[in-house]
């Protein structure tokens, strides 16, 4: 006869339910591991599943991030408890963070049929208002309202996140979505790491690849973002925005290479329009805008249209500030139109870039041009250019000469102070020495241009010497003997420095080769009067060739 004290073994669904309650410790301890272990157990010891066990155990997938399987568990759950309404919302949560956002309003709406409560009143509003963000993000895409974009997908992540989930623990189908609205609004280094990390994760995620495109493409790589963008239409043959972009990068792509193939063949005008259309082709993208703002302004320079030039240099180093060659071009133009000032600017802002010894020359070039800026003027005075023969620079004294005579001015004293400057300014430039001392900012040797004799109030009118031609005098005088002035003499002239022997660019194409060059300062007198070849050469012993530094080793050419 069998004792009746010998213990019963335990029933399936007793040593199913201990099982739970060891996996519940273990997870309020925060060990989920084991918590999912023993859930496990327990579900393999019941007969039948156990809704409570599967909704325990998604939790504790969830707290390890791994919200397929809590999805998985939470459908079970449902499928063996129809009225599990805890379980739904959980699941539903789990489809938000996978992405699911349809699915998630589904299974939400079940919950409320069986269980009403406010609680899941509120997660259905909430996932109301992301589908409602999302549309707003996919409806400023395309109409290029990126920044509208980016804050509306930033909106959808903190609704899907809540209190419950780490931002970053959200699927790769939101993180894209974040990665394309900061590619598009020029956050290009977050975006890239998006795709890197989801092209990790699959290689042939199409999404993936497809960013990654237009990373390359806003970094300028257009062959790069083709080849990526290629393969993600073999992955996805109807992804619209992959077809959408591929044509765009071919079509910019393409005006920028026929562009540069314009300037090659030296067509410049039909250049600098190629490089427009592929402006227009897409505002949006910085990095490669950048690059024809660069093209162009070299081709500008190249027609000697230096203010073009300048534009687009600046338009190009707001985008970039530390474009290096874009720094030296628009140097280079400021150079060009005696804007030295900037000129100065810009190389120094170079130097800090990339110092070298040509861009220090540069600068002490830049430098010393300015301080001749801060001096009078003697070209403008008569209003010729710095290059003016001396037949010019005669023809336009007698010309002012005539307008100013104080014979004219009625005891004006402007106009008289005006002959006085016209008479100083010719006195200069028609004396070798003293236009090269001038033409280098020297001052003059015996304390400046201040002496004109004893020609106060232009009384007396005696010897009126110190280089003003005798024809002049003839013409406002006759033929008298011209007595009286107490001369003009006295002017040291400014001559003794040598400058940098500038002549026109006989190769433009480097934007670089010439520093200053053909800008006025230390001009290389190539014309008629008798001092010019001897002040060029001269130039040219003190200072090499003209113009200043050659940066032979940086191409004026980007893109």
């Amino acid at each position: 006869m069998m004792s009746t004290d010998t213990p019963m073994e335990d029933s399936p669904s007793v040593r199913a339910e201990q099982l739970k309650q060891e996996g519940n410790q273990f997870y309020k301890k925060g060990i989920y591991s084991r918590a999912i272990d023993l859930y496990t157990q327990s579900l393999e010891a019941a007969e039948s599943p156990i809704p409570t066990v599967l909704n325990n155990r998604a939790a504790a997938y969830m707290m390890q991030k791994d919200f397929r399987r809590a999805a998985l568990d939470c459908s079970a759950a449902v499928e063996a408890d129809p009225a599990f309404a805890k379980a739904m919302v959980r699941g539903a949560k789990c489809l938000l963070v996978m992405g699911q956002v349809s699915e998630a309003a589904a299974l939400l709406e079940r919950a409320a049929d069986v269980s009403p409560t406010a609680a899941v009143t509120a997660d259905r509003a909430t996932v109301a208002r992301i589908e409602q963000e999302l549309a707003a993000y996919h409806a400023a895409l395309a109409e290029d309202k990126n920044e509208v974009a980016l804050s509306a997908i930033s909106r959808v992540f903190q609704l899907v996140a809540g209190d419950s989930v780490e931002e970053s623990d959200l699927c790769t189908k939101w993180k894209l979505f974040r990665g394309e609205a900061l590619a598009r609004t020029g956050n290009v280094d977050d975006a890239a790491a998006i795709a890197s990390a989801a092209m990790r994760a699959d290689s042939g995620n199409p999404e993936a690849l497809a960013l990654r495109g237009r990373v390359f493409y806003m970094q300028g790589e257009s062959g790069k973002a083709l080849a990526h963008l290629q393969q993600a239409l073999v992955m996805d043959p109807d992804m619209k925005s992959a077809r959408i972009l591929f044509r765009l990068v071919k079509q910019v792509d393409g005006l920028k290479e026929k562009g540069n193939a314009a300037f090659k063949s030296g067509k410049l005008e039909e250049a600098l329009d190629l490089y427009a259309q592929a402006m227009a082709a897409d505002p949006s993208n910085k990095q490669v805008l950048a690059k024809l703002h660069s093209n162009r302004a070299t081709v500008a320079a190249k027609l000697g249209r230096h203010k073009e030039a300048i534009e687009d240099c600046t338009a190009a180093l707001e985008i970039d500030p530390e474009y290096y060659k874009v720094l030296l071009r628009r140097a280079d133009c400021y150079a060009k139109t005696e804007q030295w000032e900037a000129a100065l600017r810009d190389y120094k802002a170079a130097n800090t870039i990339e110092p070298t010894a040509e861009l220090r020359f540069a600068i002490q070039n830049a430098e010393q041009q300015v301080r001749i800026a801060s001096r009078k003027n003697y070209y403008k005075v008569l209003g010729v250019e710095r290059d003016a023969s001396d037949a010019e620079i005669k023809k336009a004294y007698r010309k002012l000469a005539l307008q100013y005579h104080p014979d004219k001015s009625n005891g004006d004293a402007d106009t008289e102070a005006k002959f006085k400057e016209v008479a100083e300014a010719y006195e200069v430039l028609s004396d070798p020495q003293k236009r090269r001392r001038h033409d280098m900012g020297a001052d003059d040797e015996s304390g400046g241009f201040d002496g004109f004799g004893g020609m106060g109030g232009m009384g007396g009118m005696g010897g009126m010497g110190g280089g003003i031609p005798p024809e002049v005098f003839q013409m406002f005088f006759g033929g008298g003997g011209m007595g009286g002035m107490g001369g003009m003499g006295g002017m040291g002239g400014m001559g003794g420095m040598g400058g940098f022997g500038m002549q026109d660019d006989d190769d433009e194409d480097d934007m670089y080769a010439h520093f200053g060059g053909h800008h006025g300062h230390g001009h290389s007198h190539s014309h008629s009067h008798s001092h010019g070849h001897s002040h060029g050469r001269q130039h040219q012993q003190q200072r090499g060739s003209r113009g200043g530094p050659r940066f032979s080793s940086r191409s004026s050419y980007r893109g």
